[in-house]
């Protein structure tokens, strides 16, 4: 195997940081209220279940489902047990080790690897999947790491299979798009949860704020830590980006100025 960039070995080293920092679910999802398990769980099945829009409980049952990114587990927990396979990694041990954990305490066909951050491991290169997604995960990288990691993906996947992510959008960029995205027939496969109730102002109080000097230690660029926000595409970019990587659907949402979702199917 080629020695991987110096960029994909920075983006190793700081999430290993952040995994073992008393501030490691902050960075796996900091949504207000991270630190209580109650409101950690709820967002968790909230999230998982914009994952899946549109995917029916029949499909899901039958998908061999890819997670780039999985973090601790915090998705892959929710989706793994309803899923015919689930296969997850990351670039850092540590959330790795603990992802482990949380697949063990469920009942799934689970395994989850740690990555160079340019692909695929090893383990997991020989398998085809149905479905594969990716949350909270470009937006902390640049286009050069994103372009061999989307393109490892697709390789994998079944024809017909879809590949779910999401990007940070350019908010200079005013293009809208919500292109159709399909809905299969039958139950969801998970229910969507309309909303999370707020947890204790108490709980706000006391969790960090983004310019916490302990967040801003795990979070500032310097020369050996890239920058924690990544690439801002815009629409058109995007697109063409996306449609480089075979013979593919691509379909995109912006459902605000700062974020897009995009749906890629592999059509052969």
């Amino acid at each position: 195997m080629e020695r991987r960039s110096e960029e994909t070995e920075a983006l190793a080293r700081a999430w290993e940081q952040r995994a073992r920092s008393e501030l490691r679910n902050y960075f796996v999802a900091s949504h207000p209220g991270w630190s209580d398990d109650e409101h950690w769980e709820e967002c968790a099945r909230r999230d998982a279940a914009v994952v899946l829009h549109g995917v029916s409980a029949e499909r899901l049952a039958d998908a061999r489902v890819l997670e780039m990114g999985c973090g601790i587990g915090r998705l892959a927990s929710v989706i793994a047990p309803f899923c015919k396979s689930y296969r997850g990694y990351d670039l850092a041990p540590t959330m790795v080790e603990q992802a482990r954990r949380e697949l063990e305490a469920v009942d799934a066909d689970a395994e989850v690897a740690v990555s160079d951050g340019e692909g695929l491991p090893e383990p997991l290169r020989d398998e085809r999947y149905d479905l594969a997604y990716s949350w909270g995960v470009f937006i902390h990288v640049s286009r050069e790491v994103a372009r061999p990691n989307l393109r490892a993906i697709v390789d994998v996947l079944e024809p017909g299979g879809e590949l779910r992510v999401q990007f940070r959008a350019d908010p200079l960029d005013p293009t809208p798009v919500h292109d159709p995205l399909p809905v299969d027939d039958g139950e969801p496969a998970l229910p969507r949860v309309e909303s999370v109730p707020a947890p204790d102002a108490e709980v706000i109080a006391a969790e960090p704020a983004n310019d916490d000097p302990r967040v801003a230690d795990l979070t500032e660029a310097s020369d050996d830590r890239p920058d924690y926000i990544g690439h801002a595409w815009r629409v058109d970019e995007l697109r063409d980006e996306l449609e480089q990587l075979g013979e593919v659907d691509v379909r995109l949402d912006r459902p605000d100025p700062f974020f897009v979702y995009a749906l890629v199917r592999r059509v052969a």
